[in-house]
């Protein structure tokens, strides 16, 4: 027998041994622990068995794989629960606002533990990267729910704080943010807490009616709508311009929504 023959006879009954081999309880213990750090390869390596033997092993035991581990989420399963795209948690990653572990394996799947992503989603400060309405998990739904409740305070666009604090439009909000005076979020558009706009002290001028909300004005906005008048005609009656009269409008909507159901 030549000496090629030989050894490729002797790598043949190696395999044929090491597939015969038996798997131990200590074993298969290591190949649910050491899965989700190692991969496929490293618990193989690790126990001297082939990669292919650990993924057999892995199915017939039903040893939950890395990326089906109980209590952790996918970065795609992460997404379609908070009701975003893919890519939105991608660029948050990259902004350093959320934090993923990566899977080892060519694949390199990202995953975070489910109650990394619930702390990080009942935070107010995140809530302008996702709608809660979207959410699809109930008990997180819920969560974010009764945090609401309890925070007391609220995202404004600069058209929604313009409305709101009494200027006809929203550069005054917007040149005070890039100034630096008041503090704000850009994720798309200006983000601005309703308590700081409110804390504000915007100077009447250009631009600026210089006037708030008082009950009248609410009411007579809330009876002219509810007769159909157009925004335009409501406009001309108050002489305020339309798009701040549909936005306090909403508001006053969305309060009186607010105070039954905690009523």
């Amino acid at each position: 027998m030549s000496i090629d023959a030989l050894l490729s006879h002797i790598a043949e009954t190696a395999c044929a041994a090491q597939r015969l081999r038996s798997w131990t309880e200590s074993e298969l213990d290591a190949v649910r622990a050491g899965l989700p750090t190692l991969g496929y390869a490293g618990v193989g390596q690790q126990l001297g068995r082939t990669t292919a033997a650990v993924k057999i092993i892995q199915v017939r035991r039903r040893i939950a794989a890395p990326s089906k581990r109980p209590g952790f989420y996918t970065a795609c399963q992460a997404a379609r629960i908070l009701g975003v795209d893919i890519h939105c948690l991608t660029e948050l990653e990259r902004r350093g606002l959320i934090r993923f572990g990566v899977l080892p394996g060519r694949r390199a799947i990202r995953q975070i533990t489910r109650l990394s992503l619930w702390v990080w989603a009942i935070n107010p400060h995140h809530w302008i990267y996702f709608k809660s309405e979207r959410v699809r998990d109930p008990r997180l739904a819920r969560l974010l729910e009764l945090r609401k409740a309890r925070w007391g305070d609220e995202w404004w666009t600069t058209a929604q704080a313009a409305a709101h604090v009494g200027i006809a439009t929203s550069n005054t909000i917007t040149m005070a943010i890039l100034r630096g005076r008041l503090r704000a979020v850009r994720w798309g558009n200006w983000r601005v807490l309703r308590s700081d706009a409110l804390a504000y002290h915007f100077t009447p001028g250009r631009g600026s009616t210089g006037l708030r909300w008082t009950a009248r004005a609410d009411a007579f906005l809330i009876k002219a709508r509810g007769e159909g008048l157009p925004w335009a005609v409501i406009g001309r009656m108050m002489k305020m311009p339309p798009e701040r009269l549909r936005l306090r409008y909403m508001k006053l909507c969305k309060d009186a929504s607010r105070k039954g159901k905690n009523s």
